[in-house]
């Protein structure tokens, strides 16, 4: 009985790992591939 929950607690967490992976990669690629303009503006308005 143990040793099932753990596998699935193991199962459930590697797919969680594997989402967060997938949006972080898709973050990265669109941070290199585009400028940062958002955050550009963000930080003049800041500094004003």
């Amino acid at each position: 009985m143990a040793n099932r929950s753990a596998s699935q607690a193991i199962g459930f967490w590697s797919g969680v790992f594997n989402a967060a992976a997938r949006r972080n990669q898709t973050a990265l690629f669109n941070a290199m591939t585009k400028p940062p303009k958002a955050k550009r503006t963000a930080s003049k308005k800041k500094s004003r």
